[in-house]
């Protein structure tokens, strides 16, 4: 899996997600949680929009994409807390 994160105009953050067509299932609460530590490490991005797409040329039945968008999201502590400490587990954005 490959992923970036762009900060856009009035601060929408875009999450671009790569992968294999057959770990759709997988990449898609991938995209979720990237898009939930963006949503908790960059508080002034109220809207995120994740975008995750099949990796090209590796899929012999076809191609898929999946969208996530997320808008002022309220979350406890203890609901920040944890998705940060995914964030660590995985390395996920530790530079953001």
């Amino acid at each position: 899996m490959a992923s970036r994160v762009v900060l856009g105009f009035n601060d929408i953050a875009f999450v671009f997600l790569i992968g294999k067509s057959s770990d759709r299932e997988f990449r898609s609460k991938e995209l979720l949680l990237r898009c939930s530590i963006i949503d908790i490490k960059l508080p002034k991005s109220k809207t995120i929009i994740g975008i995750a797409t099949d990796r090209p040329g590796t899929s012999k039945t076809g191609y898929s994409s999946d969208i996530l968008y997320m808008h002022g999201v309220e979350r406890t502590d203890e609901e920040k807390e944890k998705i940060l400490e995914l964030s660590d587990e995985f390395g996920y954005f530790k530079n953001v």
